[in-house]
């Protein structure tokens, strides 16, 4: 298995919570896309954003809600603390 940039631990209810340390190097973070559709919640970030293909960075805030499609390229690009996300994957 491949090392990942993040820690993952499942809840009982089917989100994925992950956690991506500060000191995460950017080479790690890398454009990549999923096999599945994506629900990401923020729930602690400081100054961390979401890229999409074709689009500006998007700043990760506490509460926002993205959706991310099986397919689409993207990356995350690292902040100051550390970035806490739920996740939930879909078909």
């Amino acid at each position: 298995m491949k090392d990942l940039p993040f820690k993952e631990e499942v809840d009982g209810d089917g989100w994925f919570i992950r956690k991506f340390s500060s000191e995460t190097n950017s080479e790690e973070l890398k454009w990549h896309r999923d096999d599945e559709d994506r629900e990401i919640v923020v729930k602690s970030s400081n100054g961390w954003f979401l890229q999409m293909d074709d689009s500006l960075p998007v700043e990760l805030t506490e509460g926002k809600v993205f959706n991310i499609k099986k397919g689409q390229w993207h990356r995350i690009i690292a902040g100051f603390d550390n970035l806490i996300i739920l996740m939930h994957k879909g078909g």
